[in-house]
């Protein structure tokens, strides 16, 4: 993963601890801080690996999932690192997540840590922090894969699209190989108008769609004076 000597590695759902075992071992990292909120994980195989590397290895009790679903920001002082301005790439913090095997569990935390991007929030207090993410294979397309994300210097999504950028990749996502012409409508009753604003062939699969072509769907469905009042997950219809 190139974890730069001397830095700091936040680790989100180290399970059994076989990646934080990996990272004490084959890293020259100062100190790895994990975050684990399952009690058998926890009691099981985290607390000896902190006992094990008490000058290395710190171990939050706490649930991932709600560090970003409740803006909970990482103490500043609990990693002791330095905030680096959003233009320069932090030079001494790593982020490292696993995405849960469940599906709606991993997309939800999928969005979550986009956000946190987004928003600055929790590690991205910090800087602009280079992102490793460990996928489930029907995710990434492939059996097994580590996604190397390095936030932009300058996001085009601002904080006030997310919610409307959240809700349409949730929902968009459940029908991915259909063309956006049709899917457009689980977005909400009458969502075909959406498609007269923007500047691409609507006659595209979901799943071919670029981010600036999702961000200018957002940003229309965002003024729509029509959409959802309550952007809230649905189930859709095959479009096929």
């Amino acid at each position: 993963m190139g974890i730069p000597a001397n830095s700091t590695v936040i680790e989100a759902y180290p399970g059994y601890g076989f990646l934080s075992k990996a990272l004490l071992k084959n890293t020259e990292a100062n100190k790895i801080v994990a975050i684990e909120g399952e009690q058998e994980f926890i009691s099981g195989f985290l607390k000896d690996v902190e006992n094990e590397n008490k000058d290395k290895y710190q171990l939050l009790e706490a649930s991932p999932r709600s560090l970003y679903t409740a803006d909970y920001f990482l103490p500043k002082n609990y990693t002791g690192v330095e905030v680096f301005p959003w233009e320069q790439e932090h030079p001494s913090l790593v982020f490292v997540g696993q995405l849960p095997k469940d599906r709606s569990f991993h997309n939800a935390q999928w969005l979550n840590w986009m956000s946190c991007i987004v928003r600055r929030n929790f590690v991205y207090e910090f800087g602009r922090v280079r992102t490793f993410l460990f996928c489930r294979s029907d995710f990434a397309q492939v059996e097994h894969t580590l996604l190397s994300i390095t936030p932009h210097a300058d996001i085009k999504l601002k904080g006030p699209n997310w919610d409307a950028f959240a809700y349409i990749i949730r929902q968009l996502f459940l029908v991915k190989t259909v063309m956006l012409s049709k899917s457009i409508k689980s977005l909400g009753a009458g969502a075909d108008v959406l498609l007269k604003g923007v500047s691409f062939n609507p006659d595209i699969r979901v799943v071919d769609m670029t981010a600036e072509q999702f961000i200018e769907i957002a940003e229309i469905f965002d003024e729509w004076p029509h959409r959802p009042s309550a952007l809230l997950l649905t189930d859709v219809d095959s479009f096929e």
